[in-house]
């Protein structure tokens, strides 16, 4: 609200006030004689002269202390006024500023609700992301396994190839050697070839015995087998550790865009909460201008009570000398009036000796004076 500009009223700048043409009363002067058929007249004295222009002065003073009351009395009604309407603009703004808080702090608790929803959701995220730090480990330890016996399957399968071809001459040699028994045994020869026979097959079966790759080649074929069974164990269990990773990967995702939309919904309610909080802010400063408007108005209509209040003592001590100069009038008038009368008797008297004939006017006038008695 902008201020008016009001001018103080005080003792110090009421000199400054004019009066207004307001009707002065005027001076009630003594009463001239009539003349000698109707009244006595008066004759101005110097005395009548001054009282007259003093009692001019105190009404002039009068009637200023008057206009400046009047005019104090209307500052009054206008900063009256003010005080009232900044006191209702306050008042309106408090109303305002608290409606606006509890607008503010209903979307800040609304927040704080969504942000312990975030900090738990990120909780179970953290927990899942163990899970999958956990299970992404245990898959990995497996596949790494098997990537080592997988090595050694291959390992042994080239050997098993190089086992194969020294089986190959064995595997002649085993030939031969039913070959030359089966000979043995069913060709009738004589007792030399036969003995030259026998030692030809246990010369071989001896060569056979000496290829110990046929052994080995058994325990490759065993071992084989056993590398397979670990690695299709291997492969189910790094593919059920993957599985559940999965699992907790997808659940973690599920939690993070749970997480996003909390966040974004939290985000907006602070949002809300920092305009309104904005809003309070500069209604809180409307809020102090219009109670330091009141303040100031109030301030002045102190002043303004205060100056009634010299105003009002002014106006007594004006309406005190006017009273005590009232009163000098009306005893300059007793006194003049009686001097006329006077002066006016001893005329008459002189007159009513000489055996005149007096007027019931002048007969009167000697009857005030007591001057018969004479």
């Amino acid at each position: 609200m902008p201020k008016k500009k009001k001018k103080r009223m005080s003792l110090e700048n009421l000199k400054d006030l004019e009066a207004e043409p307001e009707k002065i009363p005027k001076v009630n002067k003594i009463p001239q004689k009539p003349t000698e058929s109707k009244s006595i007249i008066q004759e101005k004295s110097p005395s009548n002269e001054l009282v007259n222009e003093e009692l001019e002065k105190l009404f002039e003073q009068l009637n200023k202390w008057k206009i400046a009351r009047r005019v104090n009395s209307d500052m009054q009604m206008q900063y009256r006024d003010t005080v009232r309407e900044c006191k209702e603009i306050r008042e309106d703004l408090k109303k305002e500023i608290a409606d606006i808080r509890t607008v503010a702090n209903t979307a800040k608790n609304q927040r704080d609700k969504i942000n312990e929803k975030v900090n738990e959701l990120k909780k179970q995220r953290s927990e899942a992301n163990e899970k999958i730090k956990e299970y992404k480990n245990k898959r990995d330890e497996k596949w790494t396994e098997v990537k080592q016996i997988r090595e050694q399957f291959r390992n042994m399968i080239n050997q098993k190839k190089d086992l194969r071809e020294k089986l190959f001459k064995a595997k002649q040699l085993s030939q031969i050697i039913e070959s030359l028994d089966w000979e043995l045994q069913t060709v009738s020869m004589d007792w030399e070839k036969e003995c030259e026979l026998m030692d030809q097959i246990e010369d071989m079966f001896h060569q056979f015995e000496q290829i110990k790759e046929v052994k080995k080649f058994k325990d490759i074929s065993n071992i084989l087998d056993n590398y397979s069974s670990q690695l299709d164990k291997l492969r189910t269990e790094a593919n059920q550790y993957h599985q559940l990773m999965l699992d907790f990967v997808e659940e973690s995702n599920f939690i993070h865009n749970q997480i996003l939309e909390s966040v974004n919904e939290s985000d907006q309610y602070h949002s809300e909460m920092i305009t309104n909080f904005e809003k309070t802010s500069k209604l809180q400063i409307q809020e102090e201008e219009a109670h330091q408007n009141m303040m100031n108005a109030v301030q002045e209509l102190n002043l303004l009570k205060k100056g009634e209040q010299e105003i009002e003592k002014e106006l007594q001590i004006v309406r005190k000398k006017l009273g005590k100069l009232r009163e000098k009038e009306e005893a300059l008038k007793s006194k003049e009036t009686k001097k006329i009368l006077d002066e006016k008797a001893q005329k008459i008297l002189k007159k009513y000796k000489a055996g005149q004939k007096l007027t019931i006017n002048e007969f009167r006038i000697l009857m005030r004076t007591d001057k018969l008695k004479e």
